[in-house]
């Protein structure tokens, strides 16, 4: 038969007490330690002192439980009506029988309660009663897992370092200055104390000290579960990679969890769910370049003995390569000091994320807006996107070497797509011009604009090899 904490049962038993229950004898507890899911069932409705901690046991020792009305919480006397009986032994005609009552305190069915000032620290964890579920902050959210190490619930936030209930019934997430990363916006009454409570079936919730609930975790759908879980995932491959950041992948090595670090200490090239690949800052985390490709088993990019990169699923399977030339065969890559990834042959340039930015360049994702201008190395030639709408080539005395064959007066930017296309649109993203330049392979192409001294623009792959130039005009 299930028995619930706070349970109190009447026992024959006189001399013996039941495993897993304590005698009705208004003892004091205290609030924490082995006596903590007591204290969340039954509080201080016994009796008890702040000052210590402490909380009482009902005492029947010298009285019999009556029935109440909950509306009227002491009876005609004016005495509490759980505390009201008569002498043993004498109950007008009636005989009394000796029993003896005891409470439960270690039943399955009950929360761990945690009250003010409460604080769980990134890397601790806590478990419910049953150790069927944990709560912990791990990689800046505060997190429940089953005991498969399966996603229950988690908090938003990204660089959260502590939860904490707050004075006034707020659960917050904050980092490591003590900014709140994420909150529940709750509060409790006034002359309430909040108590957060953790269940045994993984849900979380915030009541005040008459136990009326103001929050609970909200449950999560089987594909947020999924998701969180793998994002989990990522952000635990992530942290143990930038314990072991490396410097160079060489021929025949690969990245799995560790990270490519560049020499400055500003940028990482990291594996990840949403890109595939991806370069972050380390100071904001923002992420500055990514192959805009999802995979969803992400296993491990591998630097071939060709020369070549090659990102693999997690059973083996490619997704995307450089595709740079085997005559070339690079033989290390690394994360330049602007978060660009250089392939190369000794000091010589084989391939390029090519998103730093450089005089002349458009990169991967970049734009040219109105009134703005894109000069060649020697300053000579110019293409600007004029006010009136019209994008032309210029040299240094303004004759125009080059113009599209279409254009609009409401054309608003000069956009480097990341497909590779080097399109003019409106402010609407309406294309009006397009170089026809997109790659709808599974390889990301990384082209980029250049200007250049001899009058033209082209459209280029980060090896070097063209895919569109301008005419020359003669």
């Amino acid at each position: 038969m299930d028995h619930f904490i706070g349970e109190i049962r009447a026992f024959p038993y006189i001399q013996r007490m039941p495993e897993g229950w304590l005698p009705c004898d208004g003892r004091s507890l205290a609030c924490s330690g082995s006596y903590q899911a007591l204290f969340s069932v039954i509080g201080r409705r016994f009796g008890g002192d702040l000052a210590t901690d402490t909380f009482k046991l009902p005492d029947f020792r010298r009285g019999v439980p009556v029935g109440m009305d909950p509306r009227t919480p002491v009876d005609a006397s004016g005495d509490a009506a759980w505390d009201h009986g008569v002498p043993d032994g004498t109950a007008g005609s009636l005989s009394i029988v000796t029993i003896r009552h005891f409470i439960c305190v270690m039943g399955a069915a009950a929360p761990v309660a945690f009250r003010f000032p409460f604080t769980l620290q990134g890397g601790d964890a806590r478990p419910t009663i049953t150790g069927g579920h944990t709560l912990t902050v791990r990689h800046g959210r505060a997190v429940i897992f089953d005991t498969a190490g399966s996603l229950v619930w988690e908090s938003g936030g990204d660089k959260g370092t502590a939860l904490s209930l707050t004075r006034t019934g707020e659960l917050v997430v904050t980092d490591a200055d003590g900014q709140a990363v994420w909150r529940t916006h709750t509060q409790v009454a006034a002359g309430q104390d909040p108590v957060l409570l953790f269940h045994p079936d993984g849900r979380l919730a915030i009541v005040d000290s008459t136990g009326k609930e103001i929050w609970r975790n909200p449950d999560l759908t089987a594909e947020e579960r999924k998701r969180g879980q793998a994002k989990d995932w990522e952000r635990e491959r992530t942290e143990q990679g930038r314990q072991n950041a490396r410097q160079a992948l060489l021929p025949g090595q690969v990245l799995r969890w560790e990270v490519l670090r560049s020499p400055n200490g500003r940028f990482t090239l990291e594996l990840a769910i949403e890109g595939g690949l991806v370069v972050k800052s380390v100071d904001s985390g923002a992420e500055i370049w990514n192959l805009n490709k999802t995979v969803n088993q992400v296993g491990h990019l591998a630097m071939q003995t060709d020369g070549n990169l090659v990102l693999h699923t997690s059973d083996g399977k490619p997704v995307w390569a450089t595709l740079a030339s085997p005559m070339d065969k690079a033989d290390h890559l690394v994360l330049s000091d602007e978060g660009e990834m250089l392939l190369k042959r000794g000091d010589r340039l084989v391939w390029s994320s090519g998103n730093a930015s450089r005089p002349g360049r458009l990169v991967p994702g970049g734009r040219l807006a109105k009134g703005e201008s894109l000069r060649s190395p020697n300053g000579a030639i110019a293409l600007t996107l004029r006010r009136d709408g019209t994008l032309v080539l210029t040299d240094g005395a303004g004759k125009t070497l080059w113009t599209p064959d279409r254009s609009s007066p409401r054309s608003h930017s000069l956009v480097m797509q990341r497909d590779g296309n080097l399109v003019l649109e409106e402010e609407d993203r309406r294309v009006v011009w397009a170089a026809g330049t997109d790659d709808k392979s599974a390889h990301a192409p990384c082209h980029s604009l250049k200007v250049n001294d001899n009058g033209t623009i082209t459209v280029s792959a980060p090896a070097g090899d063209k895919s569109w130039t301008s005419p020359i005009k003669t």
